[in-house]
């Protein structure tokens, strides 16, 4: 059965969510309060992918953080697999050729249809646990130092509540966001999904 991007901005329509569909991806982008992308901004990329023919579902921030130097490289995958160990869902990967980290939520759906409720728990998870965990993360890119006591104690304590109840609190935690959404004309999609994402930010404002 599967699923596919026309259904998937249907629900992004539902929540009022912002958004551009592609050939082969959907892009969108949410505010934050912590987090800070490469450019200065209060804002996290978000890519929606489908892939075998919309029987896998993956959600996706291309270039979240970047790393490609040697000093602190161990200590920055520690942290991303311990980040990863705390929360549900999000994984990380790196490119060791550029030093791009991605942040990602991805699973099977097979023979079933993605619904609107996962959607938006994927999306709203990927967001609030960026966010949450930024400084931890940012330390570790600009330091090479450990320390999760920066996010815990009773925040965290809150926070790990937020993610267990996310689900059923979709709709309220969305429209608390700022989503920014791409307007400029669709360009050309490029051959590999890695140098589309590189063009991520001349689909946006």
């Amino acid at each position: 059965m599967g699923t596919t991007l026309e259904q998937i901005s249907q629900f992004l329509d539902s929540q009022e969510l912002r958004h551009k569909v592609l050939e082969e991806r959907i892009l969108t982008g949410f505010g934050t309060q912590k987090y800070i992308d490469e450019d200065g901004d209060y804002h996290l990329k978000m890519v929606v992918s489908l892939e075998e023919e919309g029987e896998f579902f993956k959600v996706y921030s291309p270039g979240c953080y970047r790393y490609a130097g040697e000093e602190h490289r161990l200590a920055i995958l520690q942290t991303l697999l311990m980040v990863s160990w705390r929360s549900k869902m999000v994984q990380f990967e790196y490119d060791e050729l550029d030093g791009e980290i991605r942040a990602v939520i991805e699973y099977p759906l097979e023979d079933s249809s993605l619904t609107e409720r996962q959607l938006m728990r994927s999306v709203i998870a990927l967001v609030q646990i960026i966010d949450h965990y930024h400084p931890v993360i940012s330390l570790a890119l600009a330091e090479g130092n450990i320390d999760f006591s920066l996010v815990e104690g009773e925040d965290d304590e809150e926070f790990l509540e937020i993610l267990k109840g996310v689900s059923e609190q979709t709709s309220e935690k969305v429209k608390e966001t700022t989503v920014e959404a791409p307007q400029e004309e669709e360009q050309k999609d490029a051959k590999e999904e890695k140098e589309s994402d590189d063009d991520f930010d001349d689909e946006f404002i």
